[in-house]
């Protein structure tokens, strides 16, 4: 017969110095797969700093960055990198105005354009399809995104070559990435 022997922390049976064990072992393990669960995310992105060190975005660590003359920010991607992503920003921090100013602009740049506008993590966000033209004999597809938070506008740019079935990079890139990307845009 086998005695009746619980390591449950919540067990009366179990001495108090066990408990303590069990308890302090439960908020270490928690801790230490929430730290792994933000590095396996912070390995996936680089964190990049643009518009004259103004504005820092996430960009899955994949992409290959430059920062431009004029201070936007050019990230491609994708099989040979024909996958292009601008970010610019329309810096209002010393306008007069709301300290909302962007997202009032995107707002009322979404009504005006008919679009439908996304609010989240103090950002305002609408899609803006630009359209297709040739590159060569290649087809590319042009989308616009105007993202606001407080007195600030990012135009984000992305043209991708249009394929059946979309390249995987993109197809990815339109999940979590992009989700990611716009929460992350920040102030510095």
């Amino acid at each position: 017969m086998r005695p009746n022997i619980s390591i449950e922390s919540g067990s009366p049976a179990a001495p108090t110095h066990l408990k303590r064990w069990v308890s302090n072992m439960r908020s270490t393990l928690v801790g230490v797969i929430l730290s792994a669960m933000s590095l396996t995310v912070a390995a996936n992105e680089q964190a990049v700093v643009f518009a004259g060190g103004k504005v820092e975005v996430a960009l899955p660590a994949s992409f290959k960055v430059t920062n431009r003359d004029d201070g936007s920010l050019l990230a491609t991607f994708g099989p040979g990198e024909s996958h292009r992503l601008e970010l610019t920003l329309h810096d209002h921090e010393r306008a007069a105005g709301p300290p909302d100013l962007g997202q009032q602009f995107v707002r009322a740049q979404a009504e005006k354009k008919q679009r439908r506008v996304t609010e989240g993590a103090g950002k305002s966000v609408f899609m803006d399809p630009a359209g297709d033209f040739l590159d060569g004999d290649v087809t590319m597809r042009v989308v616009h995104w105007q993202i606001g938070f407080g007195k600030s506008l990012v135009v984000m740019t992305l043209t991708a070559p249009v394929e059946q079935p979309m390249s995987r990079a993109l197809s990815e890139f339109l999940g979590k990435p992009l989700n990611v990307l716009v929460r992350s845009l920040r102030r510095v």
